[in-house]
């Protein structure tokens, strides 16, 4: 099951995917960007605090034993949009 939460509502997000796994329990959150959020920025943005990402196909990868934080990009409505995600490993 997905829940979206609007626009505006937090960190800059245009919308807000929460992903809710088979035990109920919040598994993934999913943000998209507006179109003027640059990918290389936002991951600039996080090395200070994360560290030197893993980058794979175009994602940048952050990881410890209980999450898994990526920023890439995707095509939406012919533009190129900056995502971020964290997953709770745990929930796996």
């Amino acid at each position: 099951d997905s829940i979206f939460i609007k626009d505006g509502v937090f960190g800059g997000a245009e919308s807000i995917e929460v992903i809710i796994d088979v035990r109920n329990r919040i598994s993934k959150l999913i943000f998209e960007y507006d179109e003027s959020i640059d990918k290389n920025n936002k991951i600039e943005s996080y090395v200070k605090d994360l560290g030197i990402p893993i980058v794979k196909s175009g994602k940048a990868i952050w990881n410890d034993e209980k999450t898994q934080f990526e920023i890439y990009t995707k095509r939406k409505k012919g533009k190129n949009i900056t995502c971020s995600k964290l997953i709770d490993l745990k929930t796996k």
